[in-house]
């Protein structure tokens, strides 16, 4: 068990979690708008704090070397930071936000996961768009595909995302 009993390490309301090829843990919490490590016996190593760069961080992803960190800010019906904020995984420090809140190309409405694919590609999950949106890691729109509904090629509010080592993408 991680993040209980309160002090440094607590989760409040964990969201999404990532895990580096070297074993640490990243855990995003929407409640307390930070982003907790530990090393893979669970020891708290460090909280990175991001008050001031989102609004509800969910859905996390790390690179394989561990280096940077792609965390959704699913945003909410006031807010206009429905984006992927990237970040520097030992500092903390921002590198750059990818998308925006809308309805058109690169644009996301209520995301909430992110997946780095073995392409290299972003894989985001748009929940309010009813479609999964596919960026390059600095930043630029590739595709997107899924419309509202239960069938084939279609989708109710996707939420979680993976990619395997084929590439092919499972979402629910």
């Amino acid at each position: 068990v991680i993040g209980a009993g309160g002090g440094d390490g607590a989760l409040y309301k964990p969201m999404g979690l990532a895990v580096a090829q070297a074993g640490n843990l990243y855990v995003s919490d929407i409640t307390a708008k930070i982003i907790q490590v530990y090393d893979r016996e669970g020891k708290h190593l460090r909280a990175l704090t991001g008050k001031e760069l989102w609004s509800r961080p969910s859905g996390i992803d790390v690179s394989p070397d561990g280096t940077t960190l792609f965390v959704v800010d699913t945003g909410g019906v006031a807010s206009d930071t429905h984006r992927v904020v990237v970040l520097d995984a030992l500092t903390g420090d921002l590198q750059q936000t990818i998308g925006k809140r809308g309805t058109g190309a690169g644009e996301l409405n209520l995301p909430r996961d992110v997946r780095l694919g073995p392409d290299g590609l972003l894989y985001v999950t748009d929940g309010g768009n009813f479609r999964i949106v596919v960026f390059d890691q600095s930043g630029e729109f590739v595709r997107a595909w899924g419309k509202p509904g239960r069938r084939l090629g279609q989708f109710s509010r996707p939420k979680g995302i993976a990619v395997d080592t084929d590439g092919n993408i499972y979402a629910t």
